[in-house]
């Protein structure tokens, strides 16, 4: 049996494994959000520009316009922006609201 002091080095050692192969998942994330809402804004803003059938389509994309500049400014933003967008949209500052965020606008 090893000794006590060995058994806290050794899980130590195992939590800061776990969390260096977080950070990479979390970029990969990250990267990723913010590509299909770069993705999600450029279509939105093509369809724009190309004229819409109805009114409400050209809404949709307004209203897409909008929220996904929200998007990729909560992953990539400076605090400063970051600090100002969560006094409008607290529920961005949670895992759970940013999910359902996510999930709404991409219904859309």
């Amino acid at each position: 049996h090893k000794y006590p002091a060995e058994n806290i080095k050794l899980k130590m050692q195992n939590i800061r494994d776990q969390m260096a192969s977080v950070e990479p998942k979390l970029l990969v994330l990250k990267l990723t959000t913010g590509f299909t809402s770069v993705l999600i804004f450029l279509g939105s803003a093509m369809q724009l520009w190309n004229g819409t059938h109805y009114q409400t389509q050209a809404l949709i994309c307004l209203y897409n316009l909008v929220f996904t500049l929200i998007m990729i400014v909560t992953e990539f933003s400076p605090l400063i922006l970051e600090d100002i967008l969560m006094n409008f949209f607290p529920f961005l500052g949670t895992v759970i609201g940013k999910a359902v965020f996510y999930i709404i606008i991409g219904t859309f």
